[in-house]
């Protein structure tokens, strides 16, 4: 019983981990490469180095950076319209996170809920991990980085499934 309450609480501390993690730089762009463009082409200077945190993205989809970040969700989801718009499922990724801890703390003796649960969270960090490791960062100006908080905010996910499986 003890263990059970550990690790359901260690899900809670995750989940609040990755709604913090949600808030640090996930993607930094490096526009050096298209600097020297813009400029030839007289364009404004922009900064070299920018970062875009999990709550920025939305935001920023509704801007004059708009192209960038649609370009961005463009090479997780090649097929996507409107990506500005869609930008606001990112906010599903401290939402979920919460919800599988909630699910945790209150279904601990539900063993199929569990599974359910630690399937959902193994899911979201394979189809995560996959789609940032096969996609495309070349066909782009910029140079795009994933930051380690990206990376933590993703593992983070899998532990929360593996503790919801070992739970089950």
């Amino acid at each position: 019983m003890k263990t059970r309450n550990a690790m359901a609480s260690a899900t809670v501390l995750i989940a609040g981990v990755v709604v913090a993690f949600f808030f640090f730089p996930w993607i930094r762009v490096d526009f050096r490469p298209a600097g020297g463009v813009r400029q030839l082409l007289g364009g404004e200077k922009k900064p070299e180095l920018v970062t875009f945190s999990g709550y920025e993205i939305p935001r920023i989809a509704n801007t004059d950076d708009a192209r960038l970040i649609g370009a961005v969700l463009c090479l997780f989801c090649p097929r996507v319209e409107n990506a500005d718009k869609k930008a606001c499922l990112v906010w599903l990724v401290p939402v979920s996170a919460i919800v599988l801890a909630v699910i945790t703390v209150l279904a601990a003796r539900k063993k199929w809920i569990l599974l359910c649960a630690g399937l959902a969270g193994c899911a979201v960090f394979v189809s995560a991990f996959v789609r940032i490791l096969t996609a495309n960062f070349s066909n782009l100006f910029v140079v795009v980085h994933i930051t380690r908080w990206l990376w933590l905010t993703i593992f983070s996910f899998l532990i929360i499934g593996l503790i919801d499986l070992l739970l089950f």
